[in-house]
């Protein structure tokens, strides 16, 4: 049958409760600046398990011993490995033909690696629901412009966006979709209708998003 014992650990200010088969514990300790904390711990693989419980935050840790989601003592909570990302086409104007993916070719940030810049398609690594949002400015008259998100290669429902510009100036062309995808499932921009004379990249291009959850 599986034993339990109570007994000094590290330190003497430290104590644990111990699976004396596994050698798994609840570890309760002092750090040394006024507070304490407790976390598991398995003393046969020789390191920290998933949580640690501190006065000032409490924290969800990876196998490694790296921290995954944090919350303060403010109750703001943060995820170091939150699956996001904010691509962009780095060069300035930019014409590509009709029915062709948007040449998102370089990245701001990508938390996980899970944008291509070959490909230009971000993939997720895990299912859940995911926000995605795109801007560019772009120049000339034209109408019936279409750019739209694709999911897996197609079309998606509400992930479409249209203009139309009647002058020759600079205007603002933003678009935004949440969808909830399965592990794999990879998203892209694409350029169905270029009605304007070209779009804008660089400082005035972004592609980007996240999990939800």
């Amino acid at each position: 049958k599986t034993a339990y014992e109570i007994a000094s650990c590290l330190v003497g200010s430290e104590m644990c409760i111990r699976d004396s088969s596994t050698g798994r514990a609840v570890h309760l300790a002092h750090d040394g600046t006024g507070s304490g904390y407790l976390h598991p711990y398995n003393y046969a693989g020789g390191s920290f398990d998933a949580m640690e419980i501190r006065a000032s935050n409490t924290a969800l840790k990876k196998a490694d011993g790296n921290t995954a989601l944090n919350v303060n003592s403010a109750g703001i909570v943060t995820k170091e490995y939150l699956p996001a990302f904010a691509a962009y086409y780095n060069a300035n104007t930019y014409s590509p033909n009709n029915n062709t993916i948007f040449a998102h070719n370089a990245t701001r940030f990508d938390n996980g690696s899970n944008f291509n810049t070959t490909y230009h398609r971000f993939t997720a690594p895990v299912a859940g629901v995911y926000h995605f949002y795109f801007r560019t400015i772009l120049y000339g008259s034209g109408n019936n412009g279409h750019l739209s998100f694709r999911i897996n290669g197609s079309g998606a429902s509400g992930a479409n966006g249209h203009y139309s510009y009647a002058i020759n100036a600079w205007q603002v062309f933003e678009m935004s979709m949440t969808k909830d995808l399965a592990a794999n499932d990879y998203v892209d921009v694409y350029n169905n209708t270029r009605a304007a004379t070209y779009y804008h990249g660089n400082d005035w291009n972004e592609f980007g998003g996240y999990l939800l959850g």
